[in-house]
């Protein structure tokens, strides 16, 4: 009996060490930014800062984790201008400052994804700030959209160029109210 018994061990040693190990969802931060209207560049560019982590990795060996910002594309399937960061067991993103296309009648979505080979997990944001879930569909929403504002300090003095120089500025770079001359 007691060969049984320490054979059945050592088979269920086996069994357990043999077998791959679990990966766990991803845990931290996932991708963030800070968006601006620059009346510098051209008509309908936004600047943002995107930054992300720190984000534990899904299991062993090297992980890219990709942020892209979308303009009215709303599921991890669309295309926007990408962030990447490489590395392993904890990913930080530094931000990085990027620009992308948007006006304030754009929807804004911010996708977070980790690849590693063909692997991909796409986190899908909860309705509330700080839920969601990690899955594999990449036709899943990125997350909660943002929506451009109109920049206040910026409106009057593009509404002032507009009438005085009959340009339409206040309209192309921001969603401006009509000019109201202050008296």
């Amino acid at each position: 009996m007691k060969k049984f018994a320490v054979a059945g061990l050592a088979l269920g040693a086996l069994v357990v060490l043999g077998m791959p190990a679990q990966a766990a969802d991803p845990v931290g931060n996932k991708c963030a930014f800070n968006s601006a209207t620059d009346v510098t560049t051209e008509p309908g560019i936004q600047t943002a800062v995107v930054r992300g982590g720190p984000l534990t990795t899904p299991g062993p060996g090297v992980w890219t984790l990709v942020c892209t910002i979308q303009t009215n594309q709303p599921t991890h399937a669309g295309s926007g201008v990408e962030v990447t960061k490489t590395g392993s067991d904890v990913i930080v993103l530094e931000p990085t400052q990027r620009a992308y296309p948007a006006t304030a009648a754009d929807t804004v979505s911010l996708c977070t994804e980790l690849r590693q080979g063909t692997t991909r997990l796409y986190w899908t944001g909860g309705a509330t700030p700080g839920t969601g879930t990690w899955g594999t569909d990449p036709n899943a929403l990125c997350g909660q959209a943002i929506t451009i504002d109109p920049n206040p300090q910026a409106c009057p003095v593009l509404l002032a160029i507009d009438a005085r120089l009959g340009t339409t500025l206040a309209d192309t770079w921001q969603d401006c109210g009509p000019y109201d001359p202050i008296i």
